[in-house]
């Protein structure tokens, strides 16, 4: 068991930013991000990463007019895709 106590993969996505935490992201990103398009098809990929990647900021952006906030970036567009992953593969 390592010192996180086993959460490992669920730390990836919440951990600081860094060289060594990017890499574990873009690792798992490369893992689940090609399940995700067998299963969906590259066209509707395409769109989900888009909407992934425009949305957060987009929200975030008028959000933002009454409260600063941030969330938008690689980890919230990495998490997203893993969230979708889970949702069409809930026993892996």
């Amino acid at each position: 068991m390592d010192k996180f106590g086993g959460y490992l993969p669920t730390l990836l996505f919440i951990s600081p930013s860094g060289l060594l935490w990017f890499a574990s992201r873009c690792t798992c990103f490369l893992f689940f991000g090609r399940e995700v398009e067998r299963f969906l098809g590259q066209r509707a990929y395409i769109y989900l990463y888009s909407i992934l990647l425009l949305a957060p900021a987009l929200v975030l952006t008028i959000w933002g007019l009454w409260q600063p906030a941030g969330l938008a970036g690689s980890p919230a567009l990495h998490f997203g895709i893993f969230v979708a992953f889970a949702t069409i593969y809930p026993r892996r």
